[in-house]
């Protein structure tokens, strides 16, 4: 895949992830139950929130980084 591919992808990716972080996990803020033992708005902060340094890291290495050649 071409760079430029690849940073579409990892854009519109961020981009989705970005606002699956704080738009549906508001719904999740006055819930009394727990998940594994956190807040279900925890765990969903955090999930999002590593999907997006993922996403960073991947475009670093696929995108960013100059060819070594």
């Amino acid at each position: 895949m071409s760079k430029k591919k690849w940073a579409i992808t990892l854009t519109l990716g961020y981009i989705v992830a970005y606002l699956f972080s704080n738009g549906p996990g508001i719904l999740l803020a006055n819930r009394a139950e727990l998940v594994v033992g956190f807040p279900p708005l925890y765990l969903w902060a955090v999930f999002w929130g590593t999907v997006q340094v993922s996403i960073l890291i991947a475009a670093y290495f696929l995108v960013w980084k100059e060819n070594e050649s």
